[in-house]
């Protein structure tokens, strides 16, 4: 399984297009990576999918989530041997600010499930490309992979906030096996990412929806006051 997953992930590395900038400064900020609204994947940014995955971008229903955008994306197909397949965006930017990725993700039926793999390449060379390695295929060669492995489900629409620091490196002795997607030093900081689809059945049909995709600073939780007997006279 895991060697079918690398084969498409690897065919997917080259690919090198620029996207438009989502950031929205200030002490608390957020990067847009993309809402579907415009209702393509060619642009802003450039999406690539691989495997046996359907992409259809679809028009959504506001009363299933307050804050849903406009479209979102339906993933659907059929897994053989439990590999589906992925979509992956490159869009170079610094992650230095942020501390968790947050994404919206509908499941149509628990029976039709999935586990996302959510993959994040942090250029470690400084030439805002990822290579794979010429003998392992399945390692990057100078570059890190951070990932996370996300179960989907449940049934309708559920706000996934994944912290940064929850994402662990999947190419060990490549790179420098720290999470520092930093543009300095000629890095091109976090340059891609990837999402790939497994079942949750060896055989089984996939059906979820993804709506906006963003990384953001999460605000310190408010402090509880302490209360004493005098509070209450």
């Amino acid at each position: 399984m895991k060697l079918i997953t690398r084969f498409w992930v690897i065919m997917c590395l080259w690919v090198t297009s620029l996207s438009a900038a989502g950031l929205i400064d200030g002490p608390y900020p957020v990067y847009l990576v993309d809402n579907f609204d415009d209702g393509e994947l060619a642009v802003n940014p450039e999406w690539w999918q691989f495997g046996d995955l359907d992409v259809d971008i679809l028009v959504n229903n506001p009363k299933e989530l307050k804050g849903l955008s406009k479209r979102a994306l339906r993933l659907t197909g059929r897994t053989s041997r439990w590999y589906l397949g992925g979509i992956g965006t490159y869009f170079p930017m610094d992650a230095r600010k942020f501390t968790h990725l947050k994404l919206l993700i509908k499941g149509v039926d628990p029976e039709l499930g999935a586990s996302m793999v959510i993959e994040l390449y942090d250029d470690d060379n400084g030439n805002f490309q990822i290579e794979p390695h010429p003998i392992d295929g399945s390692m990057l060669k100078v570059d890190d992979r951070f990932v996370y492995n996300l179960k989907i489900d449940w049934l309708g629409w559920k706000v996934v906030i994944i912290p940064l620091e929850m994402f662990r490196d999947e190419n060990p002795h490549f790179g420098d096996d720290i999470w520092n997607p930093y543009q300095e030093g000629g890095s091109g900081g976090l340059l891609q990412m990837q999402l790939l689809l497994m079942g949750l059945k060896e055989n089984a049909r996939v059906d979820i929806w993804l709506d906006a995709v963003k990384f953001f600073k999460k605000r310190p939780e408010p402090v509880k006051k302490l209360v004493d007997d005098g509070d209450f006279f």
